[in-house]
């Protein structure tokens, strides 16, 4: 019921009567986003920015939607507001990108778009949230919770937000991304660590922790991502309070060494200088 070209000519905007909006190539039609609103009012309009790069629908409901089209695919619009609202429902950018304008009735919204804007991701039905990490080539955010491990991409391509699977329901407590980015290391309270490939295939657990009442929590690779550290945060018995070294390739433990006191929230930082190679551990 809406179409508008983008400035460039290269892409068509439409919009159906169930509010979900449509960016395709042109002239192939290839689909490149889907961008999902309510349904629309009897006036409204989108509107593309001068570089393309955002499209905003303001509804004669009182609501402006602005997708940002760089953002992550999870990432839903900018919801803006107005309150002086009829039947109007117009908006513009201005050729800079730096404000969005909307009208209302008698007024004109004006928002500034250079100011920063929490996007709120919505995936974990279960919390706490207990760890964040960005993958090195800024691609993927991994969060970490009760209801396990969640992959969130932060461009178009790398597909949708998934779990991370090792074979049943797990209480994510740490992780971290292998420095390649091939592998997340997930550690999982009385169950132990497991290597995830990020390229599909199953996880494999590199640490057994089933028969001990141990919470492993931090994670960290080495620089160049051949040795993984897992910390405790909490064990029954004390003699279990070990910090251990791995392998990545074979998973085969290096070496351990006790310690005299459990993890904090912190995360081991590896240090190699001076040919030697230095854990460093915070605790309680």
């Amino acid at each position: 019921r809406e179409v508008e070209f983008d400035p460039s000519g290269e892409r068509l905007v439409s919009l159906d009567e169930s509010g979900v909006f449509r960016i395709q190539s042109v002239p192939d039609g290839t689909l490149r986003h889907e961008l999902r609103a309510a349904p629309p009012h009897r006036y409204s309009h989108p509107e593309w920015s001068s570089d393309g790069t955002r499209v905003s629908w303001t509804s004669g409901d009182g609501t402006t939607h602005v997708w940002d089209l760089r953002a992550p695919p999870d990432v839903p619009p900018l919801f803006l507001r107005r309150t002086d609202v009829r039947d109007a429902g117009n908006g513009s950018f201005d050729p800079r990108g730096r404000w969005l304008a909307a009208a209302g009735w008698s007024t004109v919204s004006l928002w500034p778009l250079g100011l920063p804007h929490a996007a709120m991701l919505q995936g974990h039905a279960e919390g706490p949230l207990l760890d964040l990490e960005f993958s090195n080539d800024s691609r993927l955010l991994a969060s970490c919770a009760r209801d396990g491990a969640l992959l969130w991409p932060l461009d178009a391509s790398g597909g949708r937000m998934r779990h991370l699977e090792i074979g049943g329901d797990y209480y994510c407590y740490g992780l971290g991304f292998a420095p390649d980015g091939r592998d997340v290391a997930m550690t999982s309270p009385f169950m132990g660590a497991y290597l995830a490939p990020l390229g599909g295939g199953p996880a494999r657990r590199i640490l057994d922790f089933s028969g001990q009442r141990l919470a492993p929590m931090p994670v960290a690779f080495d620089r160049a991502g051949r040795t993984v550290a897992v910390a405790p945060m909490y064990a029954a018995a004390p003699r279990d309070l070990l910090l251990h070294v791995l392998d990545l390739e074979s998973g085969q433990e290096i070496w351990r060494i006790k310690r005299d006191a459990i993890s904090s929230w912190g995360s081991p930082a590896i240090y190699v200088g001076n040919g030697k190679t230095q854990i460093i551990l915070n605790a309680y």
